[in-house]
């Protein structure tokens, strides 16, 4: 006669946890004689139970489909032997899996940037999460960085580990400023442009502090000085298409009368030297005799204009 085998479950059903339509197996392994099976669900937390239909629900395996409704149940399976012995089962359940974190996320209280839930330490560049794009160094996000970032889209403008389109203006980088708009680095843009600080000559995207000279925006002709214009300066100031009279930092077009510079009195017509006039002009300091645009002190004599002979003593008309 054989001895009769104990009933006992060897291995317990195991909670599944997938996404939604996932085809899901519930398994019971048992040891006993002339086993049978009866697999429940619960609605309550496990304080009531019922028999379930499923498939599969009469054997060591119940299958089902992962769907939300059956989010809120709990399983069990009864096995019992041929002696009436029965023995309840671990109760289990299906979870919706969150999908593995990749990119930016938080992991071990750092921000790192995370391949199927695993940090990439590889990884050095821009990288975006649902609060924006940042740049990541090594894995991990640098929040000490501000500078200029490459990927196959342009060059990114990084403030504090973070980057926005909605960034523009000149802004410092390193130990350079440099011209962005909607957050790109603008090396193609040449030209005028102001932040907080003032007005900035921008060449190639970057402020060009060694220039001096004359630039053009739509609001006129301006005199830039060590890549900035100071609104305060009033003279003559030269570039490639002559000499110009500016007045607080902006060529005056409307300007006709003398102006002194370190090498004399000059005759501005229209906001510039002509170099070509020769003849008598007045300002506040009397009639002065002009030769190619500049006061000649060293003539002494008579001068003719439309309204007489005039006698000149050292550039200036006598009157008597």
């Amino acid at each position: 006669m054989m001895k009769a085998v104990e009933l006992a479950v060897t291995a317990q059903p195991e909670d599944f946890a997938g996404k939604l339509g996932d085809a899901v197996s519930f398994t019971v392994e048992a040891v006993g004689d002339g086993l049978s099976y009866q697999w429940q669900y619960s609605e309550d937390g496990g304080e009531t139970w019922a028999n379930s239909g499923l498939p599969g629900n009469k054997t060591a395996a119940l299958t089902t489909e992962l769907t939300e409704a059956r989010l809120v149940y709990a399983f069990r399976c009864v096995v019992t032997d041929e002696r009436g012995n029965s023995l309840a089962t671990d109760a289990v359940r299906m979870t919706i899996q969150e999908p593995a974190a990749n990119g930016v996320v938080l992991l071990d209280g750092k921000w790192v940037y995370a391949v199927d839930g695993v940090q990439d330490t590889s990884f050095t560049g821009l990288s975006e999460n649902e609060n924006g794009w940042w740049y990541v160094r090594n894995g991990e996000v640098d929040f000490t960085y501000t500078g200029l970032v490459e990927n196959e889209y342009g060059v990114w403008y990084v403030s504090g580990g973070s980057f926005s389109f909605d960034v523009s203006g000149v802004l410092p980088c390193g130990d350079r400023w440099i011209y962005v708009t909607d957050g790109s680095f603008a090396s193609w843009f040449t030209g005028l442009a102001e932040n907080e600080n003032g007005w900035w000559y921008i060449h190639n995207g970057e402020v060009d502090f060694g220039f001096t000279g004359l630039v053009e925006n739509e609001n006129g002709w301006w005199y830039v000085s060590g890549g900035s214009i100071s609104f305060s300066y009033t003279g003559l100031v030269e570039n490639e298409y002559g000499w110009w009279y500016v007045v607080n930092s902006k060529i005056d077009f409307g300007f006709t009368g003398l102006v002194e510079n370190e090498n004399g009195w000059w005759y501005v017509s229209g906001g510039s030297i002509s170099f070509s006039y020769t003849g008598l002009v007045e300002n506040e300091y009397g009639y002065w005799y002009v030769v190619n645009s500049k006061i000649d002190f060293g003539y002494t004599g008579t001068v003719t204009n439309e309204y007489g002979v005039w006698n000149v003593v050292n550039g200036q008309v006598i009157f008597n």
